[in-house]
Formats: structure tokens, C-alpha cells, sequence
């Protein structure tokens, strides 16, 4: 500063005050100085004045040396005033003035700045500054002071995107249009906020009206067409490309759009040609190389696309999308060690990205590493406690060992953090229906769709949440409801396809199939892995292992597929090919198993002792082998002679009543007239007296679909007391042997059944409609047929004394008592009853099911019966487990 404007003058003496405005910093600050000569010690209090209005005080006791070396007293009279930015109104000219507070002595200078002028200045600060609210403040005023300049909008309108806040952005770009209707640039942003949100359809109208705008702008041709390609109108967006390749010749980026177009349509060769093209187009741009590796990854070509991923990288060190891309593909191909080093390597370039500390940390969990994956997924959250991915790890976590309550409390943080983030918010809903709050949950549910419409994404969850307890008629509604109006939204169609798997018919199932619109090698493969499910629920096993298969090869690192390929080669006998399955599946479950303390040993699953006990005869096994290879018709005789023979045996009990299905030898020949009916009464057990809320809501469900039938409830105590009352000794002590709950439901069920009759449902099953339309006329027993065509019992309905269940009592009664120690699912409940049933329509003869019996469907059972919901029981608890996960120490609140 110039010496005379610290000596100060004549003028800048009001009142005794010396007061001076230097100059507005970079950071928005307005610096000067002020003292009483007369008393130096004294510190003035300073307010501010912008264009005539009171904006703020400060205290002027900073230190500065200039001042002192003045001649100034102590020099300890300046100041920094922070600009207030809501201050700033629309004005030609903005005038910053000061004056002593007490006195009202105003300073000799004012700083005046053109409109125009200040605003470029906040723009600057804005692109400078690491913190996101004072950006976006900066830029609404520079937006205020100047409403006419459209990039100082554009600025606003991008900083809000980047802090979620969309509907904000949209807003500022929709009165920018109002000004400015020909800025192309706007409907361009716009376009992008409507893809963010799921909104394709909105997106390509902002694009193509874009294009319109600036038709010399190759990007907005390229907007349109993938936009036209997510939608599922490729031959459109193939036919805009090649528009635009008339326009742009030679242009990489057109051509990319053509490989993606035939990425899309599985035309892999012709999508490698397409960027192959570009390379040569841009041999220096990065895009298209790494295009042409996803092309590579699509075609399965994981190992080709690796080593081109590496050569890359050793002509590019340290390229951030080239070492996540490389990171992925070894994901993919299971190479784990290497996909956490260059994950490592990415992190190491940017170590305060919390993306990759959360990539880094599902890598680490997946390679046991525990504590190293707790430790990038805590620095995730918090650099970042709105980070989507590190969120739901951390969640997911809790939810994993049955914490639903410490995940609500994860979420919560997360939304408040990120209010303007639905995901936030729908996974504290979903962990209220995890808590027995599924009311609760749907009312959230509807509170967010006001709040943000009915998205694809809002519609999916909602399909999800109704399905999972067993609401299936408001969760197929809502299901094709959500298709119809998004029918290229992927995840949508299959969240439909399982409730319709479950409650529909199969040609409602075959229909929604055929409407799944996969484009990615993921989706491709979920979309066969359901091909095989509608094959598996109709029976049809070499055509569902057929697109098992076929998935598989798509995806190798699916969960349930890996199940699903257990179940049908341990249908067809297949032991080793099931085993190796098996230990797939809990190689990918492993780092979940590890969370729970569970053991990764495949013999402690049901699949696992299911395979092991089929093992013990290897000679049996191998002839039952041989047998599935023939026609169902084919091999019943045979079937029926093994389980005669071997009564205890599962497997060929399994297959017979699996061949009778294949077959269609499942019509009910109804019993003599006279015969002693079903019973109009259902029965329930639960081991309390109370069960929770959830579980009564589901019990009250029979109640209110059949008014004429009665309804109780037994706790495990009367359960004993009952049994001891009405059975032989062995009943009630095998009862009282029983180590599980499961298993005395098990016993229990079958002794009522046995003494009474009447209907038994599981606690955990919901009716959706009378039972009047389920139970056959002339039917003494009504079972259902699920998985390896075992037979249910989770639902059954039987006349008193019914000899199938009588058989099946007996057979458990003495095995218990004996000490066996299978698992309940083969020692109690569908393995015992499958084994009593089959060998009843094996003493009958092969020429149907025995009078009185329907051996129904899983779908004719679901359109009435909505087994397995879910309620919160069945959380996984870690009792007095040590909890490993980072979720047990996060303290969010």
C-alpha cells in the first residue's frame, strides 16, 4: 500500500477515527485497517455497508506490519472481513463502505466494483475453493448480481449437481433457458441431470433438442444416440450415428458409439472393429483403448483383455480408469491378489478418494483380510459419510450379522449428511422391515415417491419390499405397473420376474422374460440365470442346466447361480460337478460367512449334507445317475423299486415324485365318498406365548382370508403338554430331545396333524386368498412340491390319522430318540416327509398318486400361499460371537 494512504490525511480524520478499505482478496475478504490516535490501545469495533445496507462488524485487532511501521501506534489495527454473500443484491454497482460502530465515523474510501466485474471474481473464488457450500454460494451471487451471463448459471447449475442436489440445478438451468432459450449448453446439463436420475426417456428430449440447437456439436449427436441405446432403440441410435458420422467423417467418437451400439446388440466382433477404428482414428486418446477392453471383457475374452489392460498400463503408468478397469477384469477373473495391488496402486495415486478406499476394502474382505478392509472402508466414511458404496458396505455389514438396528442408525447418518440421496433413505426403511417394521417401512416408502415421484429405482424397492413379506398381489401389481411404464429399466423387470416366479403364472413368467431387456454381460447373464429358474420351476432340468450353464459363462462370480447349478447337478447326481459349485458359492460368500462367524466348510449347508449323504451309497447314486438321463415315464418303475428298497434313503424318494411331476401324473383322484374331510382349522407354532408383531400380523392374515375356519396357536410348552396328553411316551420324549426349535415344530406338526388333522402353516407364511380355493374337494392330503421335488411341509392340510404323515411321525419319533444328528431340513422336515410320501405312491403303483392326495405346485401354492416371508426373527443374531466388521464400531450418531 502506498505510504500516504497508511500516514493517512486530514480527511481520513472523522471524529478522531483513521480508517481505511484496502482492497477485496481472492478469498473474498475485505482487508483494511482502523485506530483512534488519541487512544491507541484501543480496538475499534468496524461495520460494514454494502450499497447502503448494514452487512456486518468487525473487530479490527489484527496485527499488520505496514501499519505499525506507519508510525500507527501497535500496528495491531487491521481486519479481514469475511464478504457476505447472501448480501449481495442485483445491482450496477456494488459499493462496500465501513464505519466505526460506536460513533458512526465512516472511512474516508469506499470499494466499488462493477456487477460484472465482482461477479467474475466470485466465479474465480468459486473454481479455487475445496469447499463446497461457500462455492455454491459464491456462484449464486455471482448468478444474483449478473442474471443475464449464462456460464456463470452453468457454473451454479454444475456445483449443485456435485452436491447432489439435482432438482436445484434443473431449476437454475430452466431459468437460464427463460433468458436464454438458444444456450444449447443448458438443455445439454439438463440432459445429463435427467440420465443421472433414471429419467432416459426426459434425457433424450433435452439431448435431441440440443442437437437442434447446435447441430455442428458432435457430442449432443452422441447424447441422443446413447441415450436412444439405453432405452433399448438401438437400430434408432445406430441410424442418428450414422447421421453423424455423415456430419463428422473420421470421428473417434462416433465410432465408439457404433461399437457401443453393438456391444448392445451381442455383436462383439463388429463392436471390436468399431473400436479398433477409433483407436487408429485417436491412436493418443485413452477412451477408445479402454473401450476396446470392455469389448474384450463382454466377449468373455477376460485373459485377452487383461493383457491388453497391462500392456496399456506400461506405456501409461499410473492412468486412473485404465488401472480400475485392469482392477475389475481380474476381479472377474478371480484373481484377487492381483486386483487389490492395482486397486492399491489407484489408491496409492489418489489416497483420499473414497471410492477406491471402498473398492479396495471389498477386495481386502473378499481376501480375508479383515482388518486391513475395515480400515479403507472406515477412512471412506469418513472422508465421505454420504459415500453411497462405503455406506452400504458398512451397512450391509450390520445387517449381515443381524444388527438391522446399527444399520438403521449408518443410513440415518448418511441421509442427514445426504438428504437429497434416496438410497440413504430407502435402506433406513429397509432396515425398519428388517426390525419387524414393514409398516412403518411402505409408509417411508410412500413419503419418498412424493418427495421424488415414482422412480424406477423407488418402484424397484417397492417391488422388493412387498415381495419380501409376502404381500404378492400389491407386489405384482406394483411390478407391472413399474414395467410398463420404464420398459427398458433392467433391474425392474427382474425384480419382477421373481414375483412372478413366485405368485404368477407361467405365462405371466415366460412373458416377463422375453421382456428383460439386458445389454451388459452381467445382465445377460442374470437374464439366462432366470431362463433357468422358469425352466427349474416347470420341471424341465437339462434345459434349466442348459442356461445355468450358459450364465455361468457369462458370469462366473454369481451367488445364486452357483447355487442354482449346485441344486441341478445334485438333481442329476452329478456329486462332483454339485461339490464344485458348492465350494464356488462359498468362496464367494466367504468374506459374508467370515462376518458371521461361520464356517466355510460346504458340508455344514443343507446342498452339502444333501451331496454327502447321496455319497454313502456311491452305487445307488450312480445308477440314479444313469436313470435321469431317460424319460420321466421311463424311470418311474425303476424309482419305485429303489424306494421300497431303501426307505430312509432321500434321493431316490426325491426322484420319483420329481419323475411322476416330469411325467404328469399329478391329478387328485379324490377319495370314497364318506371319507373324513380336512378339518376347517389352522394351526400354528411359535416357541413363546407372544410371537413378535410382524409374526401375528402374518398369523392374522389366515384369519382374515378364511373367517370360517378356526385358528390356534401353540407355544412350545403346550405343545409338550399336548403331546405327552395324546401320544405314547417316545413322542413327547423325542419332542423334548429335540435341540432346535425347528426341529419340535417339526414333531409337533406332524403329531397334530396325525391326531386331528386340519390345516398347519408355518409362522412365517401369509395367506393371500381363502383356502377354499386351494384345497381340492376329495383331497385327504394337500402338500406342496418344491425344490429337487421334494415335498414341503411348511404348509400342509390333512385329514386325521393320514397314513403318509403317520409314517413320517414314526420314522422322526425314532430317529430323534436314536441320537441322529442330520439336519433338520433332512431329519425332521421335507427330507422325512418326501421319504414318507414317496414311499406311499410307491406301495400305490406308478400309475398316479394314491386316492386323496395333491401333490401341488410351487406357483398353485403361491397364488394363495406366500411362504417365507420375511420378518425379523430371522435376523442373524452373533450372540456371544466377537464382532470383526468395521459396521460394530462405527459410531454415526
Amino acid at each position: 500500500m502506498p505510504d500516504h494512504e497508511l500516514r493517512g490525511s486530514a480527511e481520513n480524520v472523522v471524529d478522531q477515527v483513521v480508517g481505511y478499505l484496502d482492497r477485496l482478496s481472492e478469498t473474498l475478504n475485505v482487508h483494511g485497517w482502523a485506530w483512534r490516535p488519541e487512544e491507541p490501545a484501543r480496538r475499534l469495533e468496524i461495520e460494514f455497508v454494502i450499497n447502503g445496507e448494514p452487512a456486518g462488524t468487525i473487530l479490527a485487532d489484527m496485527y499488520r506490519q505496514d501499519v505499525e511501521a506507519a508510525g500507527h501506534g501497535d500496528g495491531q489495527y487491521g481486519f479481514a472481513w469475511a464478504l457476505p454473500l447472501d448480501a449481495l443484491q442485483p445491482a450496477p454497482e456494488i459499493v462496500i463502505a465501513a464505519r466505526e460502530l460506536g460513533s458512526g465515523a465512516p472511512f474516508a474510501n469506499v470499494l466499488s466494483f462493477p456487477a460484472a466485474e465482482l461477479a467474475v471474481q466470485l466465479k474465480a473464488f468459486a473454481a479455487g475453493t475445496d469447499a463446497p457450500e461457500a462455492k455454491r454460494a459464491a456462484l449464486r451471487a455471482a448468478v444474483r448480481l449478473v442474471p443475464e451471463e449464462p456460464w456463470h448459471a452453468m457454473a451454479l447449475a454444475e456445483a449443485l449437481r456435485e452436491a447432489m442436489q439435482p432438482e436445484e440445478a434443473a431449476a437454475v438451468l430452466t431459468a437460464l433457458l427463460a433468458v436464454h432459450p438458444e444456450f444449447w449448453h443448458a438443455f445439454v446439463v439438463l440432459g445429463h441431470i435427467s440420465r443421472h436420475g433414471g429419467a432416459r426417456a426426459e434425457a433424450l428430449e433435452w439431448f435431441r433438442r440440443a442437437v437442434e440447437r447446435a447441430p455442428g456439436e458432435v457430442w449432443c449427436w452422441l447424447d441422443v444416440a446413447e441415450e436412444l441405446r439405453v432405452l433399448g432403440r438401438v437400430e434408432e441410435a445406430k441410424a442418428m450415428l450414422l447421421r453423424a458420422a455423415g456430419h463428422f467423417p473420421g470421428s473417434w467418437a462416433v465410432e465408439m458409439g457404433l461399437g457401443r451400439c453393438a456391444r448392445a446388440q451381442d455383436e462383439h466382433e463388429q463392436a471390436r472393429r468399431h473400436f479398433e477404428e477409433a483407436v487408429r482414428l485417436a491412436p493418443e486418446e485413452m477412451s477408445p483403448r479402454l473401450g476396446l477392453i470392455e469389448v474384450l471383457r463382454d466377449a468373455g475374452a477376460l485373459e485377452e483383455a487383461r493383457q491388453a489392460a497391462l500392456g496399456l498400463r506400461a506405456a501409461h503408468p499410473g492412468h486412473m480408469p485404465l488401472l480400475l478397469s485392469l482392477a475389475h477384469i481380474e476381479r472377474l477373473i478371480g484373481l484377487d491378489d492381483e486386483a487389490a495391488a492395482h486397486f492399491a496402486e489407484a489408491l496409492a495415486l489418489e489416497p483420499e478418494n473414497p471410492t477406491l478406499l471402498a473398492e479396495l476394502a471389498r477386495q481386502e474382505y473378499k481376501l480375508g483380510r479383515q482388518q486391513e478392509g475395515n480400515a479403507h472402508l472406515s477412512r471412506a466414511v469418513e472422508l465421505d459419510s454420504g459415500h453411497l458404496d462405503a455406506v452400504r458396505q458398512l451397512a450391509g455389514q450390520a445387517l449381515a450379522v443381524g444388527d438391522a438396528a446399527q444399520a438403521f442408525k449408518i443410513f440415518r447418518a448418511a441421509a442427514a449428511c445426504r438428504p437429497a440421496e434416496p438410497a440413504f433413505r430407502y435402506g433406513m426403511l429397509d432396515a425398519l422391515a428388517w426390525q419387524g417394521r414393514a409398516e412403518e417401512a411402505l409408509a417411508g416408502l410412500e413419503a419418498l415417491e412424493q418427495e421424488h415421484g415414482t422412480t424406477p429405482q423407488l418402484q424397484n424397492w417397492r417391488i422388493t419390499l412387498l415381495r419380501r413379506i409376502g404381500r404378492m398381489d400389491e407386489a405384482l401389481h406394483a411390478a407391472r405397473t413399474a414395467t410398463a411404464a420404464a420398459p427398458q429399466e433392467f433391474w425392474l423387470w427382474v425384480e419382477r420376474f421373481q414375483t412372478e416366479l413366485l405368485a404368477g403364472s407361467d405365462a405371466m413368467v415366460q412373458k416377463c422374460l422375453f421382456g428383460i431387456p439386458a445389454t451388459s454381460r452381467t445382465e445377460r447373464a442374470i437374464r439366462r440365470r432366470c431362463a433357468g429358474a422358469l425352466a427349474e420351476s416347470l420341471w424341465q432340468m437339462d434345459a434349466a442346466l442348459a442356461h445355468y450353464e450358459a450364465a455361468a459363462a457369462l458370469n462366473p462370480n454369481d451367488i445364486p447361480l452357483q447355487e442354482a447349478l449346485t441344486r441341478v447337478r445334485l438333481m442329476r447326481f452329478d456329486l462332483s460337478g454339485a461339490r464344485g459349485h458348492l465350494r464356488r458359492q462359498y468362496e464367494l460368500m466367504a468374506a459374508e460367512r467370515r462376518l458371521r462367524g461361520e464356517s466355510l466348510n460346504i458340508s455344514q449347508s443343507l446342498l452339502g449334507q444333501m451331496i454327502d449323504e447321496y455319497a454313502l451309497d456311491e452305487e445307488l447314486c450312480g445308477t440314479l445317475a444313469g436313470l435321469s438321463a431317460r424319460p420321466a415315464a421311463a424311470r418311474l418303475e425303476a424309482l419305485a423299486q429303489f424306494t421300497r428298497q431303501t426307505p430312509d434313503s432321500t434321493a431316490p424318494a426325491a426322484s420319483l415324485l420329481l419323475a411322476m411331476r416330469q411325467a404328469e401324473l399329478m391329478d387328485l383322484v379324490p377319495v370314497a365318498d364318506g371319507a373324513q374331510p380336512i378339518p376347517r382349522v389352522i394351526n400354528f407354532f411359535w416357541h413363546r406365548p407372544e410371537p413378535p408383531a410382524d409374526v401375528c400380523a402374518l398369523m392374522q392374515s389366515w384369519q382374515d382370508c378364511n373367517p370360517g375356519f378356526g385358528l390356534r396357536r401353540f407355544y412350545e410348552e403346550q405343545a409338550r403338554d399336548y403331546l405327552t396328553a395324546t401320544f405314547p411316551n417316545p413322542v413327547a420324549q423325542a419332542y423334548q430331545r429335540a435341540r432346535e426349535v425347528t426341529q419340535k415344530a417339526d414333531i409337533f406338526r406332524l403329531a397334530l396333524l396325525v391326531a386331528e388333522g386340519g390345516v398347519y402353516a408355518d409362522a412365517d407364511d401369509r395367506c393371500l386368498r381363502p383356502l377354499d380355493t386351494l384345497l381340492p374337494a376329495g383331497a385327504s392330503l394337500v402338500l406342496a412340491q418344491e425344490q429337487f421335488g421334494c415335498a414341503a411341509n411348511h404348509f400342509i392340510a390333512a385329514s386325521p390319522g393320514h397314513p403318509v404323515l403317520l409314517t413320517a411321525l414314526r420314522a422322526v419319533v425314532t430317529a430323534v430318540n436314536r441320537g441322529d444328528n442330520e439336519i433338520p431340513w433332512l431329519l425332521s422336515g421335507p427330507g422325512l416327509l418326501t421319504r414318507a410320501l414317496a414311499q406311499h405312491v410307491a406301495a400305490h403303483g406308478i400309475g398316479g398318486l394314491p386316492p386323496g392326495l395333491a401333490l401341488l405346485d410351487r406357483r398353485q401354492l403361491g397364488a394363495v400361499v406366500a411362504g417365507g416371508c420375511f420378518a425379523a426373527y430371522k435376523t442373524y443374531h452373533m450372540r456371544h460371537r466377537r464382532r470383526i466388521d468395521a459396521a460394530a464400531a462405527y459410531k454415526p450418531d
